[in-house]
């Protein structure tokens, strides 16, 4: 902190203690009002009444399966907060109307303090055309009330019995039979529904403790504990209705919907399955890979079979066609009988072996007998006929080999064709299953959710729980005597402390010596102090005014406020001994002081403290300068020592 900082806070302190003991009337007055003020509000006003109720709002069950909010779109809360859409609910419009409905707050009820409208009203009911109208209640006998209506227009009503509806501006009410110190008049006011809901909505107040926790309170206030009480009640009470069927009725439209769409897909599933049946069983494939991968197989087996029915065919012609060409029956069959079919087959060998046998028996005795011997011929018969069979065996074998491969390639034709259809009855039939599978799966998400909707729906109902139930404080909240006096006293102060700020800045009389200086008018040279008709003054003021008027008197003393300011100085320099002839001027007359000021004579100014204002010196001293005359000084007169310490402040 600067020098200059340290030195401006004791001059600022000094200001605002000068402007306190310059005003301090001023500031007690309007103290002393705003405080009485206060305590006459306190003293007078009325018990002010709150009712709470505390809700605890549960988690709602998780929205899984086919819900709206599933999957990577539930990041973004497109279903919002499910405290923040209560909160939305508990002010709603709706819930202010049903309120106001249910406890006629159409109709407000002015009765000496604590009579409440259960006192003096037996029933009470609104509807929604309600006006602005007052009425006054004047109990003429016990069990009969009189009605005039005070507003909008005077008009008597009638008298009638207590327990009686009677319409009064769109309500419906009952006056209970007057007590015994109950009073004797009352007023009712009825205002317009549209009116009534938007103050309860107003007054109707919803908070949330603490921001982690499901926790809201209710709270309502009002002049009737009862009415207040009952408010809430309410209030707590169509919320939980209205949550209850907004809930039943959206979980109900789900679970329709759901249902619908099971159904749907239930009836689709039913339709795909049986395709995929009627395809299986017309086209066969059950298990298409394994299917196809045996049909590949047996394909590869019988055209390997078809191959080598084909080679073993050719190679049978081959042999066939040597038999027929060679000489040597023995030499022909043992070639015959080396093919492997032949070779394998016992019976072949046994056949050639006799053949054999009988062909060396025939060549021995060919040898020893003549050719037509009776041995030789049997021999060559025998031979003959086991040739024949060979042929005969041989022929058969080679037919059942062509109608082999004459099966065989039928087979691989029609197995040919059963390739060609594979493909596409695959693909049809993967079509088919995947379908099916779809719906399938669709189906066990859709009833799965069903259950998880049904389920929610048993449970969003229960969790909703009244932690305190609705009622009303122990003690009012207004008035509040401690808290009210000093917030009373605080309002004091501050009107106080601002209407002298307002006071001063819009006094325009010269105050301090900075006053003076704002007008352009010569620095202070001399003070008086003008108390209970005594004027005083130093001798230095004295000297220090002497010396600026010139010494041979030929100065003029000017009174900006008029009156005897003037005079006054003569007197101080009177009873200082002070001999001066001195020649007095009055701004406000100024004829005379043109005169007086001709020719540059010296001019000092006369100001009195409080009385002279700023405007008037600065015009003065416009007026004295165009008249020629040159300003020296300003005298100012004080009315008291305070006065004379404040105006160097």
């Amino acid at each position: 902190m600067t020098a200059s900082e340290r030195t401006e806070e004791p001059e600022l302190l000094a200001q605002w203690l000068g402007l306190l003991r310059r005003r301090r009337a001023w500031a007690f007055s309007v103290f002393a009002v705003v405080l009485a003020v206060a305590v006459v509000v306190l003293v007078v006003a009325r018990p002010v009444y709150i009712a709470e109720a505390r809700l605890r709002l549960g988690e709602p069950p998780p929205m899984s399966g086919v819900s709206p909010n599933a999957g990577i779109l539930s990041f973004f809360q497109l279903g919002g907060d499910a405290f923040s859409n209560d909160l939305e609910l508990f002010g709603s419009r709706t819930l202010a109307e049903d309120v106001v409905m249910e406890l006629a707050l159409t109709v407000q009820l002015d009765a000496p303090r604590g009579v409440y409208r259960d006192h003096v009203l037996g029933s009470l009911s609104t509807s929604r055309e309600t006006s602005r109208e007052t009425f006054r209640v004047r109990w003429s006998e016990p069990t009969r009330v009189t009605i005039d209506r005070v507003a909008p227009s005077d008009s008597a009503l009638g008298t009638f019995d207590t327990f009686t509806p009677v319409r009064l501006g769109g309500v419906s009410v009952a006056f209970r039979p007057q007590a015994a110190d109950g009073p004797d008049v009352v007023e009712i006011r009825t205002r317009p529904f549209g009116e009534a809901v938007r103050a309860t909505s107003g007054t109707l107040s919803l908070t949330r403790p603490r921001r982690e926790a499901n926790v809201l309170e209710v709270s309502f206030s009002n002049q009737d504990p009862g009415l207040a009480e009952a408010v809430v009640e309410s209030a707590v009470a169509r919320f939980l209705s209205m949550r209850s069927e907004l809930l039943e009725r959206e979980s109900a439209e789900t679970v329709d919907s759901l249902r619908t769409v099971a159904e749907a897909t239930r009836a689709e599933l039913g339709a795909a399955e049986a395709a995929v049946e009627t395809m299986q069983r017309e086209s066969g494939l059950v298990a298409p890979d394994a299917q196809s991968d045996a049909l590949i197989e047996r394909y590869e087996g019988v055209m390997g079979q078809l191959e080598a029915t084909r080679a073993e065919l050719a190679a049978l012609d081959q042999q066939l066609d040597r038999v027929s060409t060679t000489t040597s029956r023995i030499e022909a069959w043992t070639t015959l009988v080396a093919h492997p079919r032949f070779l394998a087959n016992q019976t072949m060998g046994e056949i050639l072996g006799r053949l054999t046998d009988l062909q060396a028996r025939s060549t021995e005795l060919s040898a020893r007998r003549a050719s037509g011997s009776r041995d030789l011929l049997t021999l060559e018969q025998q031979i003959q006929e086991l040739d024949g069979s060979l042929r005969t065996i041989a022929t058969e074998f080679r037919a059942a080999l062509a109608g082999q491969v004459v099966n065989l390639t039928e087979r691989v034709s029609t197995m040919d064709a059963t390739l060609a259809r594979l493909p596409a009855q695959v693909i049809e039939l993967g079509r088919l299953q995947r379908t099916a599978r779809l719906l399938s799966e669709l189906l066990l998400i859709t009833e799965q959710r069903l259950r998880q909707e049904e389920i929610r729906q048993a449970l969003t109902f229960s969790n909703v729980q009244v932690i305190d139930a609705p009622a009303v404080q122990y003690r009012p909240i207004w008035p509040r005597p401690k808290v009210g006096l000093v917030v009373g006293v605080i309002l004091a102060l501050a009107s106080a402390l601002m209407s002298v700020v307002v006071v001063e800045r819009a006094d325009a009389a010269v105050r301090t010596e900075s006053d003076v200086g704002r007008t352009g008018a010569a620095p202070v040279v001399a003070l008086l102090i003008s108390e209970k008709g005594v004027v005083r003054a130093t001798q230095g003021d004295l000297a220090a005014l002497r010396h600026t008027l010139a010494p041979d008197g030929g100065g003029v003393l000017a009174s900006v406020s008029g009156g005897d300011d003037a005079e006054l100085v003569v007197q101080a320099f009177v009873s200082s001994g002070i001999d001066m002839p001195l020649c007095g001027a009055v701004i406000d007359s100024f004829g005379s002081a043109v005169e007086a000021v001709q020719g540059g004579r010296p001019v000092v100014l006369v100001a009195r403290v409080g009385r002279t204002r700023r405007a008037d010196i600065a015009r003065a001293v416009r007026n004295i300068e165009a008249a020629g005359g040159s300003i020296r000084g300003t005298l100012i007169v004080a009315g008291s020592v305070g006065e004379a310490k404040a105006l160097w402040a």
